[in-house]
């Protein structure tokens, strides 16, 4: 399976193409541009769409520890990779918090 790229996805005003925001990568000096989004019905709703893109890393790393969790895998894991319920939770509300604003 492909991966994403990585890094901190981020929404920046970009109004390139007439699309008005694009999600870029910022990890190198030369930012890499991963999606732009254009305007439907409002800005309002364009602005919402961008954020939620640019929260999929958080979101997905989010669901990847409630499971987890969830299904009781931390056992397996050696102790230094071992994640609480505690630090599941705060990274789901956290990416919550970044898909909306």
């Amino acid at each position: 399976m492909t991966k994403h790229t990585p890094g901190k996805w981020e929404v920046i005003e970009s109004h390139a193409l007439g699309l008005p925001y694009s999600i870029i990568s910022g990890e190198d000096y030369f930012p890499l541009s991963i999606a732009r989004v254009n305007v439907r019905h409002s800005d309002k709703e364009a602005q919402a769409n961008a954020r939620l893109i640019a929260a999929a890393p958080e979101l997905l790393e989010a669901c990847k520890m409630a499971d987890i969790i969830f299904n009781q895998r931390n056992v397996n894991l050696p102790k230094s990779e071992r994640i609480t319920k505690e630090q599941a939770i705060n990274a789901i509300c956290a990416a919550i918090s970044k898909a909306e604003g």
